[in-house]
Protein backbone atom coordinates (compact mmCIF):
# COMPACT_ATOMS: atom_id res chain seq x y z
CA UNK A 1 0.00 0.00 0.00
CA UNK A 2 1.11 3.62 -0.69
CA UNK A 3 2.53 5.91 1.96
CA UNK A 4 -0.71 7.31 3.69
CA UNK A 5 -0.61 10.41 5.33
CA UNK A 6 -3.12 12.03 8.44
CA UNK A 7 -2.68 15.65 9.58
CA UNK A 8 -4.32 18.34 12.16
CA UNK A 9 -5.28 21.82 11.67
CA UNK A 10 -7.40 24.23 13.93
CA UNK A 11 -11.12 24.88 12.91
CA UNK A 12 -13.72 26.82 14.36
CA UNK A 13 -17.15 27.45 13.10
CA UNK A 14 -21.03 28.03 13.82
CA UNK A 15 -23.31 25.72 15.78
CA UNK A 16 -27.11 24.37 14.69
CA UNK A 17 -29.95 23.28 16.68
CA UNK A 18 -30.53 19.52 17.91
CA UNK A 19 -32.41 16.92 18.84
CA UNK A 20 -31.72 13.67 20.41
CA UNK A 21 -33.61 11.67 23.26
CA UNK A 22 -32.76 12.59 27.10
CA UNK A 23 -32.43 9.52 28.61
CA UNK A 24 -30.30 6.43 27.89
CA UNK A 25 -33.36 4.35 28.07
CA UNK A 26 -35.53 6.16 25.76
CA UNK A 27 -33.05 6.48 22.92
CA UNK A 28 -32.69 2.48 22.96
CA UNK A 29 -36.54 2.78 21.82
CA UNK A 30 -37.20 5.60 20.35
CA UNK A 31 -36.92 5.80 16.39
CA UNK A 32 -33.84 8.46 15.77
CA UNK A 33 -34.88 11.97 14.18
CA UNK A 34 -32.87 14.95 13.65
CA UNK A 35 -34.40 18.24 12.37
CA UNK A 36 -32.48 20.23 9.98
CA UNK A 37 -33.37 23.56 7.80
CA UNK A 38 -34.36 20.98 4.76
CA UNK A 39 -37.06 19.22 7.09
CA UNK A 40 -37.15 16.33 9.21
CA UNK A 41 -34.75 13.39 9.36
CA UNK A 42 -36.01 9.81 10.93
CA UNK A 43 -33.78 7.09 10.82
CA UNK A 44 -33.22 3.54 12.40
CA UNK A 45 -31.46 1.96 15.30
CA UNK A 46 -29.20 -0.73 14.30
CA UNK A 47 -28.25 -3.62 16.68
CA UNK A 48 -26.29 -1.85 18.99
CA UNK A 49 -28.73 1.01 19.67
CA UNK A 50 -26.61 3.32 17.51
CA UNK A 51 -28.74 6.29 15.74
CA UNK A 52 -28.73 5.24 11.78
CA UNK A 53 -29.80 7.65 9.07
CA UNK A 54 -28.98 6.56 5.55
CA UNK A 55 -29.92 8.25 2.06
CA UNK A 56 -29.92 11.53 3.47
CA UNK A 57 -29.73 14.53 0.41
CA UNK A 58 -27.27 17.10 0.78
CA UNK A 59 -28.10 18.09 -2.75
CA UNK A 60 -30.45 18.32 -5.15
CA UNK A 61 -31.01 15.98 -7.91
CA UNK A 62 -28.34 15.83 -10.39
CA UNK A 63 -30.70 14.80 -12.86
CA UNK A 64 -32.84 16.77 -16.18
CA UNK A 65 -31.32 20.65 -16.33
CA UNK A 66 -29.03 19.95 -13.51
CA UNK A 67 -27.06 17.23 -15.52
CA UNK A 68 -23.45 18.94 -15.31
CA UNK A 69 -24.27 21.73 -13.34
CA UNK A 70 -22.71 22.48 -10.09
CA UNK A 71 -24.87 20.66 -7.01
CA UNK A 72 -27.98 22.85 -5.91
CA UNK A 73 -29.79 23.00 -2.17
CA UNK A 74 -32.19 20.59 -1.01
CA UNK A 75 -35.33 21.89 -1.44
CA UNK A 76 -37.14 22.20 2.20
CA UNK A 77 -39.93 19.72 2.63
CA UNK A 78 -42.76 19.65 5.67
CA UNK A 79 -43.10 15.72 5.08
CA UNK A 80 -40.47 13.77 7.37
CA UNK A 81 -37.92 11.67 5.87
CA UNK A 82 -37.43 8.44 5.84
CA UNK A 83 -33.52 7.81 6.14
CA UNK A 84 -33.53 3.72 6.79
CA UNK A 85 -32.29 2.57 3.64
CA UNK A 86 -29.39 3.80 1.34
CA UNK A 87 -29.96 6.29 -1.12
CA UNK A 88 -29.13 6.05 -5.04
CA UNK A 89 -25.45 5.61 -6.18
CA UNK A 90 -24.50 8.07 -8.73
CA UNK A 91 -24.63 6.41 -12.15
CA UNK A 92 -21.33 5.12 -13.21
CA UNK A 93 -20.13 1.80 -15.72
CA UNK A 94 -22.10 -1.31 -14.90
CA UNK A 95 -20.32 -3.88 -12.89
CA UNK A 96 -21.17 -6.23 -10.58
CA UNK A 97 -21.26 -4.68 -7.37
CA UNK A 98 -22.80 -4.55 -3.92
CA UNK A 99 -23.82 -0.92 -4.26
CA UNK A 100 -27.50 0.56 -4.50
CA UNK A 101 -29.39 1.10 -7.39
CA UNK A 102 -28.40 3.79 -9.85
CA UNK A 103 -29.96 6.89 -10.21
CA UNK A 104 -29.13 10.55 -10.66
CA UNK A 105 -31.07 11.69 -7.48
CA UNK A 106 -27.34 10.27 -6.05
CA UNK A 107 -26.29 13.21 -3.79
CA UNK A 108 -26.79 11.48 -0.28
CA UNK A 109 -24.88 10.87 2.79
CA UNK A 110 -25.22 8.21 5.66
CA UNK A 111 -24.75 8.91 9.22
CA UNK A 112 -23.83 6.51 12.55
CA UNK A 113 -23.86 8.53 15.66
CA UNK A 114 -24.14 6.99 19.21
CA UNK A 115 -27.68 6.62 20.66
CA UNK A 116 -26.74 9.22 22.87
CA UNK A 117 -24.59 12.27 23.29
CA UNK A 118 -23.80 15.87 22.30
CA UNK A 119 -20.69 17.62 20.60
CA UNK A 120 -19.05 14.54 19.54
CA UNK A 121 -16.18 14.26 17.24
CA UNK A 122 -16.84 13.84 13.87
CA UNK A 123 -15.24 11.42 10.91
CA UNK A 124 -16.53 12.32 7.20
CA UNK A 125 -15.22 9.36 5.06
CA UNK A 126 -14.71 9.16 0.74
CA UNK A 127 -14.46 6.08 -0.76
CA UNK A 128 -11.82 6.14 -3.86
CA UNK A 129 -12.53 4.41 -7.65
CA UNK A 130 -10.56 6.34 -9.78
CA UNK A 131 -13.44 9.18 -10.12
CA UNK A 132 -14.94 6.92 -11.94
CA UNK A 133 -17.12 4.51 -10.00
CA UNK A 134 -17.61 3.73 -6.32
CA UNK A 135 -20.42 4.21 -3.55
CA UNK A 136 -21.08 5.39 -0.19
CA UNK A 137 -23.40 2.34 0.22
CA UNK A 138 -20.19 -0.08 0.10
CA UNK A 139 -20.64 -2.80 2.57
CA UNK A 140 -16.99 -2.48 3.90
CA UNK A 141 -18.01 1.45 4.49
CA UNK A 142 -20.40 1.16 7.63
CA UNK A 143 -19.83 3.62 10.35
CA UNK A 144 -21.32 1.10 13.37
CA UNK A 145 -17.94 0.79 15.27
CA UNK A 146 -17.15 4.62 14.91
CA UNK A 147 -20.73 5.03 16.57
CA UNK A 148 -19.79 2.28 18.92
CA UNK A 149 -17.07 4.47 20.46
CA UNK A 150 -18.45 7.84 20.44
CA UNK A 151 -17.47 9.27 16.98
CA UNK A 152 -20.03 10.39 13.93
CA UNK A 153 -19.51 8.68 11.12
CA UNK A 154 -20.13 9.92 7.71
CA UNK A 155 -19.90 9.09 4.24
CA UNK A 156 -21.78 10.25 0.97
CA UNK A 157 -21.50 9.96 -2.59
CA UNK A 158 -20.71 12.28 -5.89
CA UNK A 159 -20.89 11.96 -9.16
CA UNK A 160 -18.48 9.84 -11.34
CA UNK A 161 -17.04 9.49 -14.51
CA UNK A 162 -18.68 11.57 -17.80
CA UNK A 163 -21.65 12.95 -15.45
CA UNK A 164 -18.76 14.50 -13.03
CA UNK A 165 -16.04 15.33 -16.00
CA UNK A 166 -17.60 15.99 -18.94
CA UNK A 167 -15.47 18.70 -19.99
CA UNK A 168 -17.09 20.52 -22.73
CA UNK A 169 -16.25 23.35 -24.60
CA UNK A 170 -19.92 24.23 -24.68
CA UNK A 171 -20.13 24.15 -20.85
CA UNK A 172 -17.26 26.42 -20.46
CA UNK A 173 -18.80 28.89 -23.01
CA UNK A 174 -22.00 28.92 -21.24
CA UNK A 175 -20.44 29.37 -17.93
CA UNK A 176 -17.43 30.91 -17.84
CA UNK A 177 -15.16 30.90 -14.76
CA UNK A 178 -17.09 28.04 -13.61
CA UNK A 179 -15.86 24.55 -12.72
CA UNK A 180 -16.71 20.97 -14.46
CA UNK A 181 -15.57 18.98 -12.05
CA UNK A 182 -18.39 18.40 -10.26
CA UNK A 183 -17.25 15.71 -7.88
CA UNK A 184 -15.32 18.06 -6.58
CA UNK A 185 -17.51 20.79 -6.47
CA UNK A 186 -20.01 17.92 -4.38
CA UNK A 187 -17.43 17.08 -2.23
CA UNK A 188 -17.82 21.10 -0.99
CA UNK A 189 -21.59 20.39 -1.22
CA UNK A 190 -20.96 17.68 1.19
CA UNK A 191 -18.71 19.15 3.80
CA UNK A 192 -20.69 22.21 4.11
CA UNK A 193 -23.84 20.43 4.55
CA UNK A 194 -21.86 18.36 7.47
CA UNK A 195 -20.39 21.47 9.13
CA UNK A 196 -24.33 22.98 9.00
CA UNK A 197 -26.06 20.11 10.33
CA UNK A 198 -24.42 17.52 11.86
CA UNK A 199 -24.93 19.16 15.48
CA UNK A 200 -28.59 17.87 14.83
CA UNK A 201 -27.21 14.70 14.87
CA UNK A 202 -25.04 14.69 17.77
CA UNK A 203 -21.84 16.21 16.21
CA UNK A 204 -19.77 19.02 16.86
CA UNK A 205 -19.16 21.03 14.03
CA UNK A 206 -16.23 22.42 15.43
CA UNK A 207 -14.16 19.05 15.34
CA UNK A 208 -14.84 17.48 11.95
CA UNK A 209 -12.24 15.34 10.46
CA UNK A 210 -12.02 14.50 6.85
CA UNK A 211 -10.76 11.15 5.26
CA UNK A 212 -10.42 9.15 2.02
CA UNK A 213 -9.08 6.85 0.43
CA UNK A 214 -7.17 6.32 -2.98
CA UNK A 215 -9.92 8.92 -5.51
CA UNK A 216 -11.32 10.00 -2.36
CA UNK A 217 -7.82 10.57 -1.09
CA UNK A 218 -7.24 12.87 -4.05
CA UNK A 219 -10.38 14.91 -3.02
CA UNK A 220 -9.35 15.25 0.71
CA UNK A 221 -6.19 16.87 -0.81
CA UNK A 222 -8.50 18.83 -3.24
CA UNK A 223 -10.19 20.04 -0.33
CA UNK A 224 -7.43 21.23 1.45
CA UNK A 225 -5.25 23.01 -1.74
CA UNK A 226 -8.82 25.00 -2.08
CA UNK A 227 -8.73 25.88 1.93
CA UNK A 228 -5.35 26.80 3.01
CA UNK A 229 -7.62 28.10 6.15
CA UNK A 230 -9.80 25.51 6.07
CA UNK A 231 -12.02 24.91 9.52
CA UNK A 232 -11.51 20.97 9.60
CA UNK A 233 -9.94 20.03 12.90
CA UNK A 234 -7.74 17.20 10.54
CA UNK A 235 -7.85 15.52 7.87
CA UNK A 236 -6.55 11.60 6.49
CA UNK A 237 -4.96 10.73 2.82
CA UNK A 238 -5.13 7.49 2.03
CA UNK A 239 -3.06 6.40 -0.78
CA UNK A 240 -3.34 9.38 -3.44
CA UNK A 241 -2.87 13.09 -3.25
CA UNK A 242 -4.10 15.52 -5.76
CA UNK A 243 -0.70 15.23 -7.79
CA UNK A 244 -1.59 11.38 -8.26
CA UNK A 245 -2.99 10.36 -12.16
CA UNK A 246 -2.95 12.44 -15.20
CA UNK A 247 -4.51 16.11 -14.80
CA UNK A 248 -5.58 16.91 -18.66
CA UNK A 249 -7.60 15.69 -21.04
CA UNK A 250 -8.57 17.13 -25.27
CA UNK A 251 -11.71 19.24 -24.27
CA UNK A 252 -14.41 17.43 -26.36
CA UNK A 253 -12.61 14.69 -27.03
CA UNK A 254 -14.16 11.70 -25.32
CA UNK A 255 -17.62 14.02 -24.77
CA UNK A 256 -18.04 13.33 -28.74
CA UNK A 257 -17.10 9.74 -28.67
CA UNK A 258 -20.01 8.80 -26.12
CA UNK A 259 -22.35 11.60 -28.00
CA UNK A 260 -22.36 9.99 -31.01
CA UNK A 261 -23.50 6.65 -29.61
CA UNK A 262 -26.14 7.69 -27.92
CA UNK A 263 -27.03 9.76 -31.12
CA UNK A 264 -26.21 13.23 -30.26
CA UNK A 265 -23.74 15.98 -32.19
CA UNK A 266 -20.28 16.95 -31.99
CA UNK A 267 -19.54 19.50 -29.47
CA UNK A 268 -20.56 23.36 -30.22
CA UNK A 269 -23.72 22.08 -31.67
CA UNK A 270 -26.35 21.55 -29.09
CA UNK A 271 -24.22 18.67 -27.79
CA UNK A 272 -25.39 19.24 -24.12
CA UNK A 273 -28.95 20.00 -24.35
CA UNK A 274 -29.01 16.86 -26.21
CA UNK A 275 -27.25 15.00 -23.80
CA UNK A 276 -29.61 16.12 -21.19
CA UNK A 277 -32.45 14.54 -22.85
CA UNK A 278 -30.55 10.76 -22.38
CA UNK A 279 -31.71 8.29 -20.71
CA UNK A 280 -28.79 7.26 -17.93
CA UNK A 281 -28.81 4.04 -18.75
CA UNK A 282 -28.26 4.68 -22.31
CA UNK A 283 -25.26 6.19 -21.96
CA UNK A 284 -23.88 2.59 -20.13
CA UNK A 285 -22.86 0.93 -23.75
CA UNK A 286 -20.33 -1.78 -23.84
CA UNK A 287 -17.97 0.57 -25.21
CA UNK A 288 -18.49 3.05 -21.98
CA UNK A 289 -18.83 0.35 -19.01
CA UNK A 290 -15.79 -1.77 -20.57
CA UNK A 291 -13.73 1.93 -21.81
CA UNK A 292 -14.69 5.28 -22.16
CA UNK A 293 -16.05 5.57 -18.56
CA UNK A 294 -12.50 6.12 -17.55
CA UNK A 295 -11.59 8.90 -19.69
CA UNK A 296 -13.72 11.67 -17.50
CA UNK A 297 -11.93 12.51 -14.89
CA UNK A 298 -11.39 16.13 -13.01
CA UNK A 299 -9.17 18.51 -15.06
CA UNK A 300 -6.48 21.02 -14.02
CA UNK A 301 -9.02 23.95 -14.72
CA UNK A 302 -7.41 26.49 -12.08
CA UNK A 303 -10.28 27.03 -10.33
CA UNK A 304 -10.73 23.18 -8.44
CA UNK A 305 -7.63 21.95 -9.73
CA UNK A 306 -4.11 23.13 -10.33
CA UNK A 307 -1.60 23.89 -12.83
CA UNK A 308 0.90 24.41 -9.96
CA UNK A 309 0.52 23.25 -6.25
CA UNK A 310 3.57 24.06 -5.39
CA UNK A 311 2.84 27.93 -6.16
CA UNK A 312 -0.83 27.54 -5.32
CA UNK A 313 -0.60 28.33 -1.47
CA UNK A 314 2.81 30.67 -0.61
CA UNK A 315 5.43 30.03 0.42
CA UNK A 316 5.71 28.21 -2.24
CA UNK A 317 9.40 26.91 -1.10
CA UNK A 318 7.88 25.26 2.46
CA UNK A 319 6.85 21.63 2.10
CA UNK A 320 3.58 21.11 3.80
CA UNK A 321 4.75 18.79 6.11
CA UNK A 322 7.18 21.62 7.67
CA UNK A 323 3.63 23.65 7.71
CA UNK A 324 1.17 21.97 9.56
CA UNK A 325 1.81 18.11 11.75
CA UNK A 326 1.70 15.56 9.47
CA UNK A 327 2.30 11.32 10.45
CA UNK A 328 2.90 8.75 7.91
CA UNK A 329 2.01 4.76 8.23
CA UNK A 330 2.08 1.65 5.38
CA UNK A 331 0.24 -1.03 5.51
CA UNK A 332 1.52 -4.23 5.34
CA UNK A 333 -1.57 -6.63 5.89
CA UNK A 334 -1.36 -9.55 3.60
CA UNK A 335 -4.60 -10.98 3.56
CA UNK A 336 -5.97 -12.77 0.12
CA UNK A 337 -9.47 -12.66 1.44
CA UNK A 338 -9.97 -8.65 1.47
CA UNK A 339 -9.28 -7.58 -1.92
CA UNK A 340 -7.24 -8.30 -4.73
CA UNK A 341 -6.21 -11.99 -6.47
CA UNK A 342 -4.21 -14.73 -4.37
CA UNK A 343 -1.10 -14.03 -3.46
CA UNK A 344 -1.16 -9.99 -4.11
CA UNK A 345 -1.82 -8.43 -1.02
CA UNK A 346 -1.42 -6.26 0.77
CA UNK A 347 -3.21 -4.48 -2.48
CA UNK A 348 -4.76 -1.27 -2.88
CA UNK A 349 -7.49 -0.73 -0.61
CA UNK A 350 -6.92 -3.52 1.61
CA UNK A 351 -6.51 -1.45 5.42
CA UNK A 352 -10.31 0.13 4.41
CA UNK A 353 -11.92 -2.33 6.33
CA UNK A 354 -9.74 -2.01 8.86
CA UNK A 355 -9.82 1.15 9.49
CA UNK A 356 -13.69 0.64 9.84
CA UNK A 357 -13.15 -1.61 12.54
CA UNK A 358 -13.80 -4.69 10.85
CA UNK A 359 -17.17 -6.75 12.54
CA UNK A 360 -20.08 -5.00 9.92
CA UNK A 361 -17.69 -3.84 7.76
CA UNK A 362 -16.23 -7.59 7.10
CA UNK A 363 -19.41 -9.25 6.50
CA UNK A 364 -19.50 -9.69 2.98
CA UNK A 365 -16.02 -10.99 2.98
CA UNK A 366 -15.33 -15.41 3.13
CA UNK A 367 -12.92 -16.63 5.62
CA UNK A 368 -12.61 -13.78 8.20
CA UNK A 369 -10.41 -14.96 10.76
CA UNK A 370 -9.84 -13.82 14.78
CA UNK A 371 -6.50 -12.36 13.65
CA UNK A 372 -7.76 -10.39 11.11
CA UNK A 373 -10.72 -8.89 13.52
CA UNK A 374 -7.99 -8.57 16.16
CA UNK A 375 -5.92 -6.36 13.72
CA UNK A 376 -8.98 -4.22 13.00
CA UNK A 377 -9.59 -3.98 16.72
CA UNK A 378 -6.10 -2.35 17.53
CA UNK A 379 -6.16 0.07 14.20
CA UNK A 380 -9.38 1.19 14.44
CA UNK A 381 -8.65 2.21 18.08
CA UNK A 382 -5.60 4.07 17.70
CA UNK A 383 -7.49 5.90 14.33
CA UNK A 384 -10.48 7.27 16.92
CA UNK A 385 -8.41 8.26 19.25
CA UNK A 386 -6.21 10.28 16.27
CA UNK A 387 -9.97 11.53 15.29
CA UNK A 388 -11.01 12.53 19.20
CA UNK A 389 -7.49 14.57 19.59
CA UNK A 390 -6.09 15.44 15.76
CA UNK A 391 -3.13 17.21 17.74
CA UNK A 392 -2.14 14.93 19.89
CA UNK A 393 -1.29 12.39 17.12
CA UNK A 394 -1.35 9.10 16.71
CA UNK A 395 1.08 7.60 18.55
CA UNK A 396 4.53 8.17 17.09
CA UNK A 397 6.96 10.89 15.35
CA UNK A 398 5.89 13.13 13.38
CA UNK A 399 6.92 13.35 9.36
CA UNK A 400 9.18 15.33 7.92
CA UNK A 401 9.67 16.75 4.67
CA UNK A 402 12.48 14.26 3.03
CA UNK A 403 12.98 11.34 5.38
CA UNK A 404 11.41 10.90 8.17
CA UNK A 405 9.38 8.58 10.68
CA UNK A 406 6.43 6.40 9.73
CA UNK A 407 5.05 3.15 10.92
CA UNK A 408 4.31 0.11 9.61
CA UNK A 409 0.53 -1.78 10.47
CA UNK A 410 0.14 -5.51 9.93
CA UNK A 411 3.19 -6.88 9.66
CA UNK A 412 3.11 -10.89 8.97
CA UNK A 413 3.57 -12.22 12.50
CA UNK A 414 3.86 -9.52 14.23
CA UNK A 415 0.44 -7.78 12.99
CA UNK A 416 -0.49 -5.93 16.46
CA UNK A 417 2.47 -3.68 16.80
CA UNK A 418 3.02 -0.66 15.50
CA UNK A 419 6.54 -0.99 13.73
CA UNK A 420 8.97 2.15 13.35
CA UNK A 421 10.25 2.71 10.05
CA UNK A 422 11.20 5.67 7.79
CA UNK A 423 10.34 6.75 4.82
CA UNK A 424 13.51 6.44 3.04
CA UNK A 425 12.73 2.84 2.79
CA UNK A 426 9.98 4.06 0.10
CA UNK A 427 11.38 7.48 -1.39
CA UNK A 428 13.22 5.37 -4.05
CA UNK A 429 10.36 3.01 -4.89
CA UNK A 430 8.14 5.98 -5.35
CA UNK A 431 10.68 7.74 -7.42
CA UNK A 432 11.45 5.49 -10.03
CA UNK A 433 7.20 5.60 -10.66
CA UNK A 434 6.89 8.94 -10.64
CA UNK A 435 9.96 11.53 -11.28
CA UNK A 436 9.83 9.87 -15.11
CA UNK A 437 5.86 11.04 -15.09
CA UNK A 438 6.37 14.61 -14.18
CA UNK A 439 6.57 16.33 -17.54
CA UNK A 440 3.73 14.34 -18.46
CA UNK A 441 1.32 14.82 -15.90
CA UNK A 442 0.62 18.82 -15.77
CA UNK A 443 -0.83 18.85 -12.55
CA UNK A 444 2.02 17.27 -10.42
CA UNK A 445 4.50 20.56 -10.13
CA UNK A 446 7.32 19.54 -7.63
CA UNK A 447 9.18 22.17 -5.58
CA UNK A 448 12.83 21.55 -5.96
CA UNK A 449 14.72 18.83 -3.84
CA UNK A 450 11.34 18.06 -1.84
CA UNK A 451 11.31 14.46 -2.97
Amino acid sequence: MGLVNVFTRAASLAAVSCFFPSTAAAAATSVPSAVIPQGTIRGFRDTHGNSVFLGVPFAATTGGKNRWRAPQDVPASNAAFDATSYGSTCPQAIRGTLFSQQGEDCLNLNIWAPATGENLPVFVYMYGGAMVTGSSSDPQLQGTNFARNDVVYVNFNTRESIFASPYSSELDAANPGESQNFSILDVEKALNWVRENIKAFGGNPDHIVFGGHSSGSVQVDHYLWNHPDTWLKGAVEMSANALSGPGYAPQNEALDIVAAEVGCPAGGQGQIDCLREVDLYAFQTANFNATSNTWFTPVIDDITRHSDYAGASPPASTPRTSAQDTWVYRFFGAYDNVVGPPGTAPTHGTEVPFFHGGNECFEKLSGVTAAQQALADSIHGWFVQWIKNPAAGPGWDKAKPKSGPLVKLGVPADELSLIKGTTDEFNSRCQKVYNPRFNKYPVVQSVEGIL
